[in-house]
């Protein structure tokens, strides 16, 4: 094979390489334990009692939070602290997680997704209204779906000291269930980098034909 047939082959190459260049994502599938995650209310600590449950999630194990002496507030799964820190590589990707109402019927509500930074947090509605099963919520993470500038978003996903998820969803007696929480950057491939493998196919077109005429 001449040398120039192998040249648009390894940009390409060259490209997918870099396009697997990027943060790590968080996952929680809670398989085979809880990974570190609990659940409170922390108004009244009547929500929680958090446990994990080896079968019955989406699908296999999952988190499951309770709640059988009602007072108010609302109770919410929080992660553990490797899912802390720098967030700012995540911002406009998406968190994704799925929800079950195992018991109760009488929906209110609430933030369905708090991000910490100390006292300060981050807040997002998705839920509206009562549902049946397993249920996947997922945000894109940027400040117009938390409604707050930029400067405050940015501020506070590059560092993040608590991840909470809505738990509480239901007036009364309630249990429900959280599996698959996946916290996903996004995949840019930089301006820079585009420029460079167009540029080295442009070479390598030109060597074709230049070839060619020999």
């Amino acid at each position: 094979m001449r040398k120039y047939k192998l040249f648009p082959m390894i940009v390409i190459v060259f490209l997918m390489l870099v396009n697997t260049q990027v943060n790590a994502d968080l996952v929680s599938t809670f398989d085979s334990s809880a990974e570190g995650w609990t659940g409170d209310d922390p108004t009244n600590h009547d929500w929680g009692f958090v446990t994990w449950q080896s079968t019955g999630g989406n699908p296999g194990g999952y988190l499951k939070g309770t709640e059988t002496s009602p007072t108010g507030g609302t109770g919410y799964f929080m992660a553990p602290a490797s899912w802390t820190g720098n967030f700012s590589p995540y911002i406009g990707g998406t968190l994704k997680y799925d929800v079950e109402i195992i018991s109760g019927t009488s929906y209110f509500a609430d933030d369905d997704v708090r991000i910490y930074s100390g006292s300060n947090y981050l807040s997002c509605q998705l839920s509206n209204a009562y549902w049946t099963g397993w249920k996947t919520f997922e945000v894109n993470l940027n400040a117009a779906n938390f409604g707050v500038s930029g400067t405050v978003f940015n501020n506070i996903m590059s560092n993040v000291t608590a991840l909470w998820i809505r738990g509480e969803y239901i007036n009364g007696s309630e249990a429900e269930g959280l599996d698959n929480v996946f916290l996903s950057a996004p995949v840019p491939i930089p301006g820079a980098v585009w420029l460079l493998g167009s540029g080295l196919v442009g070479l390598g077109i030109m060597r074709r034909k230049w070839s060619l005429k020999k």
